[in-house]
Order: structure tokens, then sequence, then C-alpha cells
């Protein structure tokens, strides 16, 4: 009787070890996809602020440089001066 008593606590001992073992597998493989996908974030979001300062200085170009506001026209509306030809070539 002893020994079933035993071997069922060493029974249930040993089903705790494994279920906690599988639970710490687990919880580590979340930690690790979390980490993942905070580093991610952490470089969409450099590149959002990098675009932010971008068009930030664009914008403060634009408001104080009459020059750079012609060169965007020129270069994204295709615009030009009276007497002047532009050639537009498609990319192959």
């Amino acid at each position: 009787m002893r020994r079933i008593l035993f071997s069922l606590y060493g029974l249930a001992v040993l089903a705790f070890v494994a279920g906690s073992a599988t639970y710490i597998l687990q919880t580590h493989a979340e930690y690790e996809r979390v980490a993942e996908e905070n580093v991610r974030t952490a470089q969409e979001l450099a590149a959002a602020k990098a675009r932010l300062e971008e068009q930030r200085v664009s914008l403060q170009r634009m408001r104080e440089d009459p020059g750079y506001v012609e060169q965007v026209i020129r270069a994204r509306l295709h615009y030009a001066k009276p007497g002047e030809d532009v050639y537009r070539f498609e990319n192959p």
C-alpha cells in the first residue's frame, strides 16, 4: 500500500514538473516573440520619426525658401517657366 502511495505521489510530482516545464517553455517562446516584435516596432518608430523630421524640414524650407518651392513644383508637377520645354521620359 505504501509503495502504491509513493508511486502515486511520484506520478503527481512528475506530472506537475512536466506541466510546469511546458508552461515555462511556452512562456519563454511568447517572451521571445514579444521581444522580436518590440525590436521591429522600435525600428518602425525610428523610421517614422526620421520621415517626420524630413517632412518638417521640407515644410520649413517651403515656408522660407522660394527657390526650394520652385524646385519642388518643377520636379513633382512638371511645371516650366514660359518659353521652357519640359521633357519627360518613362522608366523602362
